[in-house]
């Protein structure tokens, strides 16, 4: 990999990790401010709603994003053809959830769904257009453009959904939310891309060719899309809304520093990935590289939301969500390993290797779901723990499937995430045990306590292990070819 190659990664990376942060601080701001507006009752109902229409949003891309992002060259016809189709799956999902607004409805016997859903169906028509301008800046590492649009469109969505909960339309603000911000992003990207489709005719082999690696990512992001979807809706056949409402709630927490920062990092990851997949000595250390950064930061952030969860849900959810506390703290490690089980795509993508990829999310994620709601019996914690249990087995079973798929040695994709929560479990660990005793002070007071019983954990780990002070030398390195 040519220096210059290196530093538009490395540059890439941090571009996207600091406007993520900001993302991450909107969002935050967008659940503790929502929550003293919205009920859990009427969060409840979003979220079956939300859920469907997700899943409907993630059919239209049909994997063309990240084929075209892998491929050497793609032409302006090839372009303007899966423009195209993607904007007539676009139209074609937003047809379907209204054609299912009303049956849905009906077999949750709740009235508001019917309208919910019709208003999230602008959501897949949106993205339909967005798709290939967005791909392009992609294609050129153009992460400075894409995190502004990050930023501006989520901003832009809590606004308009806090003045839609203002005028007295809780549920439909959070549909607003769930709208604005593609809506946004849309426009924002086609302005900054400044192109245009044009005619489809004569790349026919090209978009074969490009179809064919699409229908395998498609199949990867669909399973894992779906079994991310489908536990809230089945969840809110057996259980009480508001119930549901908090454990929406405290998923849709757990799941923010993988939406907003980890599943970001793929546009930059899979790009330089791919051109140097034929240099396998360059592609096992940048991929190396790689998953240090990303196995820190997973394991960092996900080990402290579960150290704090009773507090935080206290602070940001305010009172009436008690349920969300001990949920925020399971699914927290639920996603902690179901996170690094999904950076394994990339992977698959950069290499070329997307069938073994489809293979294994075939069996993988209906599994993960299967086996996650044997908690249905004990309500929604009985579910978070499942999912926990689950994701902590599957994780290494991933990363031995993609071993033998792919060639990934295990210091370049399993230790550096072992050495990432080793460094921060001992500080995790204290601050649960910790928590039993701090239960009468005020959260604020006793989050500042568990931070700082977190970090001397930590801090005393790190002194211990050289291996661990290897891998942070390594994130230092990294920095440095940022700033140079």
């Amino acid at each position: 990999m040519s220096p210059s190659l290196a530093q538009a990664g490395a540059r890439g990376g941090f571009q996207t990790l600091a406007s993520q942060a900001l993302v991450l601080v909107v969002k935050c701001a967008s659940i503790v401010i929502l929550a003293r507006l919205v009920g859990p009752v009427e969060y409840g109902i979003a979220a079956i709603a939300t859920s469907i229409a997700t899943f409907a949003t993630s059919i239209v891309l049909l994997g063309f994003g990240m084929a075209t992002v892998q491929a050497r060259s793609v032409s302006q016809n090839a372009k303007s053809a899966l423009f195209y189709i993607n904007a007539f799956m676009g139209t074609l999902a937003a047809g379907a959830l209204l054609a299912i607004a009303g049956p849905i409805s009906k077999a949750y016997e709740s009235p508001e769904l019917q309208s919910l859903i019709a208003i999230l169906a602008v959501a897949p028509f949106v993205t339909g257009i967005l798709s290939q301008p967005r791909v392009l800046l992609v294609r050129e590492l153009k992460t400075g453009i894409l995190s502004l649009t990050d930023v501006v469109s989520v901003f832009v969505a809590l606004c308009a959904a806090v003045a839609t909960a203002l005028a007295g339309h809780g549920l439909e603000a959070l549909a607003v939310q769930f709208i604005t911000q593609p809506t946004v992003q849309m426009i924002m990207v086609i302005a900054a891309s400044r192109w245009v489709p044009t005619s489809p005719f004569g790349a026919s082999t090209e978009v074969r060719r490009l179809a064919r690696v699409g229908a395998e990512i498609f199949g990867m992001n669909a399973s894992a899309n779906l079994s991310r979807a489908a536990l809230v809706p089945v969840l809110g056949l057996t259980v009480a809304d508001n119930a549901l409402g908090n454990f929406d709630r405290a998923n849709q927490i757990a799941n923010l520093p993988s939406s907003v920062v980890i599943d970001q990092l793929q546009r930059v990851v899979v790009p330089v990935l791919s051109r140097v997949h034929d240099q396998p000595d360059r592609y096992q250390r940048y991929s190396r590289s790689f998953n240090i950064v990303v196995g820190y930061l997973v394991a960092g952030m996900f080990m402290y939301i579960a150290a704090i969860s009773p507090d935080a849900t206290a602070i940001v959810l305010g009172p009436g969500w008690s349920l969300a506390g001990p949920l925020l703290g399971f699914l927290s490690i639920a996603y902690l390993f179901r996170t690094l089980a999904q950076t394994t795509r990339w992977a698959y993508i950069a290499t070329g290797n997307t069938r073994s990829g489809l293979i294994l999310n075939a069996w993988m994620q209906p599994a993960a779901v299967a086996l996650t709601l044997v908690g249905i019996p004990w309500g929604a914690l009985g579910i978070a723990i499942a999912h926990a249990i689950v994701w902590m087995m599957l994780w290494p079973i991933s990363v031995l499937l993609l071993r033998q798929s792919t060639g990934a040695t295990y210091e370049s994709s399993l230790f550096p995430a072992i050495r990432g929560a080793t460094l921060f479990a001992p500080g995790s660990i204290c601050c649960v045990s910790l928590s039993f005793f701090t239960q009468d002070l005020s959260p604020l007071i006793s989050i500042l306590m568990l931070t700082l019983v977190f970090i001397a954990g930590t801090l005393v780990t790190l002194v211990a292990s050289r291996k661990i002070r290897r891998d942070v030398r390594e994130i230092i390195h990294i920095a440095r070819l940022i700033r140079d």
